[in-house]
C-alpha cells in the first residue's frame, strides 16, 4: 500500500475544498518543479513572492507546498487583496498549524513594489500575470531588485496569438539570448512548452490528453481544449495546429551580472519611489543594498487609550469639530497637498493645517497657523490644550483616491505617532467599508469617531474607494512616548512643503476675503 506523506494529505484536502481552483492550484505545484528542485525546497526556510496574487488561492497553495516559507503577495487590485485576506483567514482556520504564519500583502504593481526591500526575496512566482503587465521591462528590473542574488523566478503564462503581444518573450527571454543585452537580469534554468506537437503526442488516449490539459491549461479553457480533440477545424484547433497558441512554464535565475550594485540600485529605486530622495524631495522611502529599513517587528498600530487618553476630549467634542470643519469648507478652498507624487491620476488630497513642528523632537518649534485657527477657534482651542501635540490638520481624501505608499519625514515621523480622528467616512451602498489606512501591509478601516493611532515612520498609505463621496479626518501627531523605539524613516521634507507652510496663512486669508 502506498503511503501518502502528511503534507501531501493536507495539500489534497486544500485542493478538494477549493475544487473550483483545483487546476490553477495544480499549476503552482507543476510550475515550481520545472527546475526539478521542488522536493529539495520543501523543508527550507525562505521568502516567496506571488506576483499578481489575485484572490489568494495561490498564496495558500505556496504555504502548503513550503510550510517553512514566508509568503508574500502583491497585486494591483485592492479588491483582490481583500479577497486574499478572507481566503487566508479561512485557510488558517482549517489548518491551525499555519495560524502563526504572517501573510504580507502589498497593493503594488509589479513595476513598482515599493514595500519590498532590495534583495529580500528568494523565490518569485508569476502565474498568468506578467503578460498583462503594462511595462514588463520595468517589472523585470523591479523583480530583479527584490530578488536575492541567484534568486529564482518561476513563470507560467500563455503565449499570445500575436507574437508582438508576447511581452514575456520580448521583454524577458529575447534580451537574455540577444547580444544587445550584455548584462541580462536573468538566465534561463528550464523552459517547458505546450504546443501543437505536444498536444498531438498526447492524443493517444483521451485520458492522457485530458491529463495534459488539466496539468498545464487554466480551468476556463478546459472545455474548449477537450472539444478540440474531437471537433477539428475549431478556432482553437487551428491556432494550435499552426503553432500560434501555446503555454509556457519557465524557471529563471537572477544572474550575478544583474546591475543591482549599490550605486545603480539606489538610483533605480529612488527614481521610482520618491522623486529624487537624494535631493530632499520625496516621501522618505529610500532603499539601499547595504542598509535596509527593517521594522517589521515594530507595531503598525497602537491603542489610543493606552498612549493618548487625552484624545477623549476630541471624541466628546465631535459635533463641535465637525461643525467647524463643514463651515470652513464653505468659506475657504482647501489647497492640494503640495507633493504631487503622493497621489496618482485624478485623485484628490486636500488639507487644512492648524500647526506643525520641525523637528518634532523639539516642542518649542511648534508653530500655529493663525489664519486657520481663527476660522475654527473652538477646534483650535481643543487642539492647543492637548499635551504632546506636534501636528494638527484636517485632511480630505476624494473619491476613488489611493495615495502612494510612503514613509513620513525623518524629522517628524521618527519622533511622533499619528492619529486619525474620522469625521466623515462614507461606506458603500451595501454597507461595506471603503476607506482605510494600510500600515506595514496591515489594513484598518476608518469609522466615524473611532481613533486610529499608527506609526507614520513605517511604509503606509490611505485609500477612499467610494465612487463619489469624500472622506474627512482630523490628523493629530503626538510626541512618541519615550518607552517606544524611535522610527527609522530617512527622508527629509521637501521645498514644496516648506513653501506651502510658509504661504498657507496668506493663501487662506486671500480665499476668505474673496468669498
Amino acid at each position: 500500500m502506498t503511503t501518502i506523506a502528511s503534507e501531501d494529505v493536507s495539500i489534497l484536502k486544500f485542493k478538494a475544498y477549493h475544487s473550483a481552483d483545483t487546476y490553477q492550484l495544480q499549476l503552482y505545484d507543476n510550475l515550481l518543479d520545472v527546475d526539478a528542485q521542488h522536493e529539495v525546497r520543501r523543508d527550507k526556510t525562505f521568502r516567496i513572492l506571488d506576483l499578481g496574487c489575485g484572490s489568494g488561492g495561490g498564496l495558500c497553495e505556496l504555504q502548503m507546498l513550503y510550510p517553512k516559507a514566508e509568503v508574500i503577495g502583491v497585486d494591483i487590485s485592492l479588491q483582490a487583496l481583500e479577497r486574499s485576506k478572507e481566503v487566508w483567514k479561512h485557510f488558517t482556520e482549517m489548518w491551525p498549524e499555519f495560524q502563526k504564519k504572517k501573510l504580507q500583502l502589498y497593493h503594488h504593481s509589479c513595476e513598482r513594489m515599493k514595500g519590498l526591500v532590495t534583495h529580500s526575496v528568494d523565490v518569485a512566482v508569476s502565474v498568468q500575470s506578467l503578460q498583462e503587465v503594462q511595462n514588463l521591462g520595468k517589472a523585470v528590473n523591479e523583480i530583479a531588485r527584490v530578488l536575492k542574488p541567484r534568486g529564482l523566478l518561476f513563470i507560467a503564462d500563455f503565449i499570445p496569438y500575436d507574437a508582438a503581444a508576447d511581452h514575456v518573450d520580448r521583454s524577458l527571454l529575447s534580451p537574455i539570448s540577444s547580444a544587445q543585452d550584455k548584462a541580462p537580469a536573468f538566465e534561463i534554468v528550464q523552459e517547458q512548452m505546450v504546443s501543437f506537437e505536444a498536444a498531438m503526442g498526447a492524443k493517444l488516449s483521451s485520458s492522457s490528453t485530458r491529463e495534459l490539459i488539466h496539468k498545464f491549461i487554466p480551468l476556463e479553457l478546459h472545455s474548449e481544449l477537450e472539444t478540440f480533440y474531437f471537433v477539428e477545424n475549431t478556432p482553437l484547433y487551428e491556432l494550435l495546429r499552426r503553432d500560434q497558441m501555446g503555454y509556457r512554464l519557465l524557471c529563471l535565475r537572477k544572474t550575478n551580472k544583474c546591475s543591482t550594485d549599490e550605486e545603480e540600485d539606489v538610483g533605480h529605486v529612488t527614481d521610482w519611489v520618491g522623486n529624487d530622495v537624494g535631493d530632499g524631495v520625496g516621501d522618505g522611502v529610500g532603499y539601499s543594498s547595504d542598509e535596509e529599513i527593517q521594522d517589521d517587528d515594530v507595531p503598525n498600530y497602537y491603542s489610543y487609550q493606552e498612549l493618548f487618553p487625552q484624545l477623549d476630549i476630541l471624541k466628546d467634542n465631535y459635533n463641535v469639530i465637525l461643525e467647524e470643519m463643514q463651515a470652513v469648507q464653505e468659506i475657504a478652498t482647501w489647497p492640494f497637498w503640495p507633493e504631487k507624487h503622493y497621489t496618482e491620476g485624478s485623485s484628490e488630497w486636500r488639507v487644512f493645517p492648524f500647526c506643525y513642528t520641525f523637528p518634532a523632537s523639539d516642542a518649542s518649534k511648534t508653530a500655529w497657523v493663525s489664519s486657520t485657527c481663527s476660522m475654527c477657534p473652538r477646534t483650535a482651542e481643543l487642539l492647543n490644550n492637548l499635551p504632546g501635540i506636534r501636528t494638527a490638520l484636517f485632511s480630505k481624501l476624494g473619491p476613488n483616491t489611493t495615495l502612494s505608499a510612503h514613509r513620513g519625514w525623518a524629522d517628524l515621523a521618527n519622533h511622533v505617532l499619528r492619529v486619525h480622528f474620522p469625521l466623515i467616512v462614507p461606506t458603500l451602498s451595501n454597507g461595506e467599508p471603503c476607506c482605510a489606512m494600510v500600515v506595514g501591509g496591515e489594513t484598518t478601516y476608518h469609522a466615524e469617531r473611532e481613533f486610529i493611532v499608527f506609526d507614520d515612520s513605517k511604509l503606509h498609505y490611505a485609500f477612499n474607494q467610494h465612487p463619489d463621496a469624500t472622506r474627512l479626518v482630523l490628523i493629530v501627531d503626538f510626541y512618541r512616548p519615550d518607552q517606544l523605539p524611535r522610527g527609522q524613516a530617512r527622508g527629509g521634507h521637501s521645498d514644496e512643503l516648506d513653501e506651502f507652510i510658509e504661504s498657507f496663512g496668506k493663501q487662506m486669508a486671500a480665499n476668505k476675503t474673496e468669498s
